[in-house]
């Protein structure tokens, strides 16, 4: 049986007491200013029309190549109001998505629903233009600056702008790129030939 000797604190020395309670008080401050928290609001505050500076790096298509389309993604359960569900998935990615199309393109004149998810409060701007041709923004109204730009709120629930593919937009590749003080987002959709159907 191997028997160990107790612990003799006196025979650690002074300056190896010293170092050791350096280091703990050193471990304490560092976990002391690590968070989790989401950034204050301060960080995701601004004038919209900053968002301008930002330039867009929406990718080039050559004529006839294929559309590298968002995929539809799960929006999650939240509620535009009391009265109105949001659409269960969208194109896009974190805290910006399109919603409306049935998964086979969009159609010029068809509505379209952009959502801006709660976690985000700050206002944001919308461009965009064709990927593969010389079409400009495909949604409609925009502002007169061809974009499309959505004020700040204090509400919790999911934002919603109502809008629709431009009428006369030409089938192709289109970018949309969402700017916000805390990130920038692209969504691609195809434009297909057709027309919707009745509301």
């Amino acid at each position: 049986m191997i028997s160990v000797a107790p612990y003799d604190r006196s025979s650690m020395s002074v300056a190896t007491r010293s170092a050791l309670a350096a280091v703990l008080v050193g471990l304490c401050c560092l976990a002391c200013e690590t968070t989790t928290a989401p950034p204050a609001p301060e960080a995701v505050t601004g004038k919209l029309q900053d968002l301008y500076s930002r330039p867009l790096k929406l990718p080039v298509l050559a004529p006839g190549a294929k559309c590298p389309e968002s995929p539809p993604q799960t929006i999650g359960l939240g509620r535009l109001t009391k009265e109105n569900d949001i659409p269960s998935s969208g194109q896009g990615t974190w805290p910006f998505f399109i919603s409306g199309s049935d998964g086979t393109g969009w159609l010029a004149g068809q509505g379209a629903l952009l959502l801006i998810s709660p976690e985000y409060v700050a206002p944001l701007i919308v461009r965009g233009h064709q990927l593969d041709g010389s079409g400009g923004m495909p949604l409609v109204p925009a502002s007169s600056a061809n974009s499309v730009e959505i004020a700040s709120t204090t509400s919790t629930n999911w934002r919603q702008w109502d809008g629709q593919i431009a009428q006369g937009t030409a089938p192709g590749c289109y970018g949309l790129q969402a700017d916000g003080f805390n990130f920038t987002s692209q969504i691609v959709i195809a434009v297909v030939p057709g027309t919707p159907g009745p509301a």
